[in-house]
């Protein structure tokens, strides 16, 4: 059942060009920030992880990972009009994050890792089916 409604997910975004560096994490998340036009004058929601595991080959868990007054997390940025995410695509991102949020479950994120440490979102997904 995970597996089909990993791929109903999957299948609700239109799937942008990702990047080369991409990386799949896996993750309960922590906190979830969204900055409105706060940030640059775009809106932009801050995803942050915990207890993560990362799939695939690639660096994410070194390129991703930020430090701040002495406490260690992931921090995944989504971004209208970075690798492919529309405004729409975003909107249901951040609604799939907020209820995995309150639900406890686990979410997944493919991430672009060549930007850390703020790495940015390129695809979600509930569990760790991928």
């Amino acid at each position: 059942m995970l597996r089909i409604l990993t791929g109903a997910v999957f299948a609700l975004f239109s799937l942008p060009t990702m990047a080369a560096t991409s990386q799949w994490v896996h993750g309960n998340i922590e906190e979830i920030k969204e900055y409105g036009g706060a940030f640059n004058g775009g809106f932009q929601v801050a995803i942050y992880l915990k207890e993560t595991s990362w799939k695939g080959a690639g660096n994410g868990h070194t390129a991703c990972v930020q430090t701040y007054a002495g406490r260690t997390f992931y921090r995944f940025r989504l971004v209208d009009g970075i690798n492919g995410i529309t405004a729409a695509s975003q909107e249901r991102i951040f609604s799939m994050m907020l209820t995995a949020y309150t639900a406890n479950h686990r979410v997944g994120l493919s991430v672009d890792t060549s930007v850390g440490p703020e790495c940015t979102v390129e695809l979600a997904a509930l569990g760790d089916g991928y």
